[in-house]
């Protein structure tokens, strides 16, 4: 095993990634596993790992797809595993085009060994990704892994990020967070999309409202946190909560959020 297996294995030992339960009426039925991948060795190289396992030999879309305009005109909901190494638009963009696409899809993204710190992970879940699974020795095993996890309605993202994901995201769907800054339950929707960067246009089609209610709901979350903008609204809750950042659990580093 060379210097970069024995560093993966340690991380799996150290930190494992673990799924995220889903309850029932949360999960939606993928129909087929769709290999995404920008370059054919890479592609056949995954697929060749799922196919290995009988249970999703059968849910496998064949052949791996290179390119959007092969996808045909199915609009089922997949599980798209996508290679994000050659992506040809940001990765925000090819996980909405395909949702547009085939709406009810789930993502698993396969990501480099290296170069992709906690933040970095935390950000792709909150792009809509359902799974994180690093390219690296070990990862025929823990791909199937993921899959398996996706297909039954959960998350599968390492321990910590998991954890500082779960935190977050409860926090902004929590009725303290409603009662302090008075918002409504919508309010609180387009608040979590717009934390995410996600423009005005995109949160209408998330929330299935036109993009002028949407304008209509940060009008009013901007006049009940009293900011003027966006980027002012994570230092808003936490100055509103009156909280330091490091306490507060919307803007916790995650080098802070678990030891």
């Amino acid at each position: 095993m060379d210097n970069q297996g024995k560093e993966f294995a340690a991380m799996l030992k150290s930190d494992p990634a673990i799924p995220l339960e889903a309850s029932p009426d949360s999960r939606r039925l993928c129909q087929q596993i769709q290999v995404l991948a920008y370059h054919p060795l890479a592609a056949q190289y995954v697929l060749n790992i799922l196919s290995s396992n009988h249970e999703m030999r059968d849910l496998l879309a064949r052949p791996p797809v290179f390119d959007f305009d092969l996808l045909g005109q199915d609009t089922s909901p997949r599980l798209f595993v996508l290679d994000t190494y050659l992506l040809p638009l940001e990765l925000s963009k090819v996980t909405r085009h395909l949702t547009v696409r085939c709406p009810g899809s789930k993502f698993l993204g396969l990501l480099p060994a290296r170069g992709c710190d906690d933040e970095d992970l935390l950000r792709m879940l909150y792009l809509g990704l359902d799974g994180l699974v690093k390219i690296s020795e070990g990862l025929e095993e823990e791909l199937v892994t993921a899959v398996n996890a996706i297909l039954a309605g959960g998350i599968w993202a390492p321990r910590r990020v998991l954890a500082e994901y779960v935190r977050q995201t409860d926090w902004l769907r929590s009725d303290q967070l409603l009662s302090r800054f008075s918002l409504t339950a919508r309010e609180s929707q387009v608040l979590q999309l717009a934390l995410r960067h996600l423009s005005n246009k995109e949160i209408a089609g998330i929330l299935g409202i036109s993009e002028r209610t949407v304008k209509f709901h940060v009008s009013n979350i901007f006049g009940k946190l009293q900011v003027d903008d966006r980027q002012s609204l994570p230092a808003a809750i936490g100055v509103t909560l009156g909280e330091p950042p490091s306490r507060n659990p919307v803007l916790v580093p995650l080098t802070h959020a678990i030891g």
